[in-house]
């Protein structure tokens, strides 16, 4: 937005409402932790897209850029062997119901679309397939651990190298 108040105070809200969710997890965790519940509870916390705050001129989710695609996903299981230690594998949303799956012990429907992150809540250097696919607007992105792939009727138009370029700003498709 061109107006300096007005982003100022989109992104303040936007603070705000981050802050409260933190708040509200502490207490769901502190409460689950008095409780006892914690030692037979799987917590997962996550968004299914992220937001734009200006970057690229782009205030909300609407789009295939890095920003609207990135999202928190936290596991937290009982006796976890690293908690609070986060991965740089690149997961999907879909990922998380055969997760889930994996770390109860339930057994995997056929025909499952996702893979689960289960070694990788065990043991964050792991790696996972590597690739996460997204649509909107009739277009496609993949995003790999160093690149993002931008889609247009199956032609690539927007390419970045997320190793030198992670805010997506020099496109290597001319």
């Amino acid at each position: 937005h061109k107006d300096p108040k007005y982003a100022l105070s989109v992104r303040k809200h936007y603070a705000a409402s981050t802050s409260y969710v933190d708040d509200n997890v502490g207490r769901l965790l502190t409460h689950l932790e008095k409780s006892g519940a914690i030692n037979n509870t799987i917590v997962v916390l996550w968004s299914d897209h992220g937001f734009s705050l200006g970057e690229k001129a782009i205030w909300g989710k609407h789009h295939l850029y890095h920003t609207a695609l990135h999202s928190p996903l936290i596991i937290k299981t009982p006796n976890q062997k690293s908690p609070g230690k986060a991965t740089t594998a690149v997961a999907e949303t879909i990922d998380i119901f055969p997760t889930l799956c994996t770390l109860t012990n339930t057994p995997l429907p056929k025909d499952l679309d996702g893979k689960s992150l289960s070694k990788i809540v065990n043991d964050p250097t792991q790696p996972s397939d590597g690739t996460a696919i997204s649509f909107w607007n009739g277009k496609q992105s993949t995003i790999t651990q160093d690149t993002h792939t931008i889609l247009k009727k199956d032609q690539p138009f927007l390419k970045f190298d997320l190793t030198k370029d992670p805010h997506e700003e020099h496109n290597l498709i001319k």
